[in-house]
């Protein structure tokens, strides 16, 4: 069962990047892509890997329409599949229905705000994610911190609480 959960994520990792080529080679715009269609899609895809039903597990996503390149979607992608898969994995163990809410905004600066919160179980009393993290949660962080260069916390009240930002514009565009 380790092994068959070990590679169900890793399937929904590659399968979030693959989504990012996808929109890019729709897209008009060779450079980048709306991250509002990507999450759109990423959830959904993410919804249907892991057999969850609509009417269990409700999804609000609010995405501001933003223009990323493939450098910011795709750690960006692999962020989101992360805290999708820590919440159907986990947040709704001991019940089978719940609620998970997606925002994301552009501030000054061309700084990328996401909030991701669910009103799962949370996280254990005295949890300290960098600490306590284990490999998924580690990754998490090391990804907004050290690959986006980004602030992240991470909280547990009525839930799990997820708040993170980074600058768009760390990498040139190439075209």
């Amino acid at each position: 069962a380790e092994i068959l959960s070990a590679f169900k994520d890793m399937e929904t990792r590659i399968r979030s990047m693959a989504l990012v080529h996808q929109k890019l080679y729709q897209s008009e715009d060779l450079s980048n892509i709306s991250l509002s269609e990507y999450i759109k899609e990423l959830s959904d895809l993410m919804m249907k890997s892991y057999s969850i039903a609509r009417d269990l597990i409700g999804i609000e996503l609010s995405v501001e329409e933003i223009k990323i390149s493939i450098d910011v979607a795709i750690p960006c992608g692999l962020i989101i599949n992360e805290l999708f898969s820590n919440s159907f994995k986990y947040a709704f163990q001991e019940r089978k229905r719940g609620f998970i809410k997606l925002s994301v905004t552009l501030s000054e600066g061309r700084k990328i705000n996401l909030n991701y919160s669910d009103d799962g179980v949370g996280l254990p009393e005295g949890f300290d994610f960098r600490r306590d993290g284990k490999m998924g949660i580690k990754s998490l962080v090391s990804i907004v911190e050290n690959q986006l260069q980004g602030d992240i916390s991470i909280k547990s009240q009525n839930g799990f609480d997820c708040a993170l930002s980074f600058k768009d514009t760390l990498y040139k565009a190439r075209i």
